[in-house]
């Protein structure tokens, strides 16, 4: 999670010149997990950090290195104060899986369901949108687009946008709201 959260600290690992799009994204398929841009995102550092955050490398793959520095710099900081202030660091082999579950248990706000129009609505605010193009969820056919996401963020600019985006199981999301004490939404 330290990795995932420096991640989202700095700007977009990602850069995307214009009239690339094909050859950015065939580049950068295999980082991709398809049901989790946060996983996505952690593969990608985690290869950068394999290839010791290489000019070329970076390049190659469509990478910004500047952010991907900073978030080496962030998660090394976030590292010191953990064991500083004594929370263990604990690596697991089921580190996608428990990124995900982890995602939903402290973004319970930040749940959106899908609807008929394969648009989805936040269940905390109601808040209509669409999977942002930049998620590998938007690779997704309409027959297999996850009925439920946790989301990062929601862009409101012309139309609502879901940011970085994970697949949510329904059986998490019901279990840990009865866990809160909270009403599911649906």
């Amino acid at each position: 999670m330290i990795t995932l959260v420096s991640l989202l600290s700095v700007d977009s690992i990602f850069y995307n010149p214009q009239n690339k799009a094909d050859i950015t994204t065939a580049v950068r398929q295999k980082f991709y997990n398809r049901t989790s841009d946060h996983v996505t995102l952690v593969r990608v550092y985690k290869s950068a950090e394999e290839n010791n955050f290489s000019p070329d490398w970076c390049q190659r793959h469509y990478l910004n290195l500047r952010a991907l520095q900073t978030a080496a710099n962030v998660r090394k900081q976030l590292k010191q104060i953990c064991k500083k202030i004594g929370v263990p660091l604990i690596s697991s082999k089921k580190w996608e899986e428990n990124i995900c579950s982890a995602l939903l248990y402290g973004l319970l706000d930040n749940v959106a369901v899908r609807q008929p129009d394969s648009s989805y609505v936040s269940l905390s605010n109601r808040q209509q949108a669409k999977l942002h193009p930049s998620s590998v969820l938007c690779q997704l056919s309409l027959e297999s687009a996850p009925e439920m996401v946790v989301y990062n963020e929601m862009v409101l600019t012309s139309a609502n946008y879901l940011r970085t985006c994970s697949v949510v199981e329904t059986s998490w999301y019901q279990r840990l709201v009865s866990l809160k004490g909270q009403d599911v939404v649906s």
